[in-house]
C-alpha cells in the first residue's frame, strides 16, 4: 500500500470517529437527559480546600499503578489501595464479567460497608465487541459471577443489579457513592453513557474511576474503545481534573 494511500485512509477513519462523535452525542441529547445534582453557585473556603488537598492526594498516584508485568494485578492492588487509603466505604462496579475484579475488592478492602455489581450479563444487539458473547454464555458468566461474590452477598455488603447501564442507573441513588468503577461497554455510546449515569451516583470528594482509558482498541473487526478521547472531553467541560494512574486506568474526584 503507497503512503498516499494509508494517509487517505487515516484521514477518512478519523473523519468517520469524528462523524461518529457529533451523531452520536445529538442521540444522546435526544433520548436521554442525565440527572445531574443541582450545583451551588459559591463554595465555601473550606470546600475549596478540601478538595484541592483530594485532588493533590489522588494526583500522587500518577503513573504509579505499574508494579509488575500483570495488568490486572496492577489495577487491582492500585485501586483497593486508593480507595481504601481515602476511606471510602461504599462503591459500585459498571460491568462485571465474571467478578474477579469485584471478588479481590470485597476481600482486600475490610472498610467496604456496600458494594454494588451493575452488569446485563445477556447478549446486547447494539453492542459491538468481543465480550458480546451469546445468553447461554453468559449465564455461565453470572453464575460464576455469583459464586465469586456470594459470601459477601449472604452477609449482605454486596448487592446485585441486573441490567443494562440505562436499566440500572435508577436503582442507585444520586450522591450515595464513595467511588464507582466503570469497566462496561468502552464504545463511544458506552462510556458516553456510563459516565453520564453513573458519575452524578457518587458524593462530592467521592472518586469516578475506569478502565481501558485508552483509544482504537477493537477498531478491525468490532467498534474501537473511545474512553480516553470521551473521558478527557468530559473533563474538559466539567472543569475535571483527570488522572492517568498507568495501566489504562482513570480518576478524578467529583467537586462539591
Amino acid at each position: 500500500m503507497t503512503l498516499e494511500r494509508r494517509i487517505t485512509l487515516s484521514s477518512n477513519a478519523m473523519l468517520a470517529i469524528g462523524a461518529l462523535l457529533f451523531f452520536t452525542m445529538m442521540n444522546l441529547m435526544k433520548v436521554h437527559t442525565p440527572t445531574q445534582p443541582a450545583k451551588k453557585t459559591l463554595l465555601t473556603a473550606g470546600e475549596v480546600a478540601q478538595h484541592i488537598a483530594l485532588q493533590e492526594k489522588l494526583s500522587k498516584y500518577k503513573k504509579s499503578f505499574r508494579i509488575s508485568n500483570d495488568n490486572n494485578r496492577n489495577r487491582y492492588v492500585g485501586l483497593s489501595k486508593i480507595w481504601t487509603e481515602f476511606g471510602y466505604t461504599k462503591g459500585a462496579e459498571v460491568g462485571v464479567w465474571k467478578g474477579d475484579f469485584s471478588k479481590y475488592m470485597l476481600e482486600n478492602m475490610p472498610t467496604l460497608t456496600s458494594y454494588v455489581l451493575v452488569d446485563s450479563w445477556r447478549h446486547l444487539d447494539n453492542w459491538n465487541k468481543p465480550w458480546n458473547k451469546d445468553n447461554a454464555e453468559f449465564e455461565a458468566v453470572f453464575q460464576t459471577a455469583m459464586q465469586n461474590t456470594k459470601s459477601f452477598q449472604d452477609a449482605g455488603i454486596c448487592s446485585v443489579v441486573r441490567g443494562t447501564n440505562v436499566e440500572a442507573a435508577p436503582q442507585i441513588p444520586d450522591a450515595s457513592l464513595d467511588f464507582v468503577y466503570l469497566d462496561g461497554d468502552h464504545t463511544l455510546r458506552g462510556i458516553m453513557f456510563d459516565l453520564n449515569l453513573y458519575a452524578p451516583k457518587v458524593r462530592p470528594g467521592g472518586m469516578v474511576c475506569g478502565d481501558d482509558y485508552t483509544f482504537g482498541q477493537h477498531q478491525t473487526k468490532f467498534d474501537p474503545t473511545m474512553v480516553k478521547p470521551y473521558v478527557d472531553l468530559y473533563g474538559e467541560l466539567n472543569h475535571l481534573s483527570i488522572v492517568d494512574l498507568g495501566e489504562v486506568q482513570f480518576c478524578y474526584i467529583v467537586p462539591p
